[in-house]
């Protein structure tokens, strides 16, 4: 049996509550064994806002999952340095697992842009990609946005909501925990000296209280 694995990346910057339990919830209903955080080196849609440094980034991921066996955190957008499109890394990990069952877990924010990112038909070849959205939004799990080349390439699966792909993988919907808490909010609430206990796993509240981190910049997304 081939390893199912997903695949969340972000800046995570900090990585906080949301994303952990969004991870969890995908994990458990989607069956995987694993999933991997990957943090970004330069993400291609955040290029206006310096990034705190990857190696701090990477750390407070790994500090945030030490916990959960099922997590793992994964340096490979980082090491290659440059702007990180997740069809390379998504390539990448194909070339390293070729039998592995690839779950890339996206926001519905960000599949909503997926038009705009580099090869997003390929994305599709190379996983199964699982879309994330919380209540109390209405969601249209439509798919009428993605280029053509790649909506003919899906096939709707009537009464589950998901689309079979020619490749073999397919596009899901999964409807999570709703946490109201963002990177940008929490950074700003930080550099504010506000408290952000409970919306940072402690470890990683620690660390950024002892490397300062946020305490001054930019609380643009």
């Amino acid at each position: 049996m081939s390893r199912r694995l997903g695949v969340l990346g972000g800046s995570f910057d900090p990585i906080h509550v949301g994303h952990l339990r969004s991870a969890e919830e995908v994990r458990e209903a989607q069956a995987l064994e694993s999933v991997l955080f990957v943090p970004a080196a330069h993400p291609p849609h955040k290029q206006d806002r310096p990034l705190t440094d990857g190696a701090l980034r990477l750390r407070m991921v790994e500090l945030a999952i030490s916990d959960n066996p099922s997590f793992i955190a994964s340096a490979i957008e980082i090491e290659r340095g440059g702007t990180s499109y997740s069809v390379d890394t998504l390539g990448e990990l194909r070339r390293r697992e070729p039998d592995a069952e690839l779950h890339f877990i996206v926001g519905m924010d960000a599949f909503r842009e997926m038009h705009t990112w580099r090869d997003c038909e390929r994305i599709f070849e190379l996983a199964t990609v699982v879309v994330t959205d919380r209540p109390p939004a209405t969601v249209d799990h439509a798919i009428d946005h993605l280029p053509v080349a790649a909506r003919k390439s899906f096939c709707y699966v009537p009464g589950t909501g998901s689309y079979r792909h020619e490749s073999g993988g397919a596009l899901r919907f999964q409807t999570i925990t709703g946490i109201d808490v963002s990177a940008t909010s929490l950074r700003a609430a930080i550099r504010r000296g506000r408290s952000v206990r409970y919306l940072l796993p402690p470890s990683v509240e620690r660390f950024v209280i002892d490397r300062e981190l946020y305490a001054k910049g930019d609380d643009r997304a």
